[in-house]
């Protein structure tokens, strides 16, 4: 992945299942 320092996601659904999933990847990439 990229690198997203400083930028800004919104993820729909990041409760749960594959929502979380990308949530967790965009945190740790540093959105």
């Amino acid at each position: 992945m990229t690198n997203l320092s400083g930028r800004s996601a919104i993820v729909t659904g990041g409760f749960s299942g594959m929502g979380f999933a990308i949530a967790a990847a965009l945190a740790q990439a540093g959105a």
